[in-house]
């Protein structure tokens, strides 16, 4: 069992780099807790995506703020060989910790994108997100990144700047358990 789980500073790409992922792959709205979307590949399930596609803040902040012990509890059961994750809501240490307790072999991507591509992007999208919320949570994703390398974890950072396919070609070669959903 694999969880791949995508952080980065708000607006450097981790939703579109999820949707690249599972482009190829339909999916079905399944109930929680936690809400989350089963992907379907050449009509098998290929795994699931923790959250909702939307909009706007999409991925694991589509969940409610309570979401974690459900979310944990649901991994317990190893429902999918490959759980997906993206967002600020699960991405924390004692959550990637405890699956890897429910037996999930886990990957941290960190996107790194400059201060002026968050911004650029920040701007097209007409984010009206407070800023030292949005310093918050890149520090947060950054402190996260740090810690999971310093425990053994395996992390993978990636240059936000690339095109979301180029980013999703490169995971797919260094995760094989990307390949199901190709």
């Amino acid at each position: 069992m694999h969880l791949i789980y995508l952080t980065g500073p708000p607006g450097s790409g981790k939703s579109t780099l999820m949707a690249a992922l599972t482009r190829h792959c339909e999916r079905l709205a399944a109930p929680g807790p936690p809400a989350h979307d089963v992907l379907i590949r050449s009509q098998r399930v290929a795994g699931a995506e923790l959250g909702r596609r939307r909009e706007a803040y999409s991925g694991t902040d589509a969940l409610p703020l309570n979401a974690q012990p459900g979310a944990l509890a649901w991994l317990e059961h190893g429902y999918y060989a490959l759980v997906l994750g993206e967002g600020q809501r699960l991405g924390n240490p004692g959550f990637l910790e405890a699956a890897r307790r429910c037996g999930y072999t886990t990957t941290l991507v960190y996107l790194h994108t400059t201060q002026e591509q968050l911004d650029e992007r920040r701007a097209e999208r007409g984010s009206s997100q407070n800023p030292s919320w949005m310093k918050g949570a890149e520090t947060a994703a950054f402190n996260l990144a740090v810690a999971e390398k310093r425990a053994g974890a395996d992390v993978i950072t990636l240059d936000g700047a690339l095109k979301p396919e180029q980013m999703a070609a490169i995971l797919t070669e260094q995760v094989p358990a990307l390949e199901a959903l190709q």
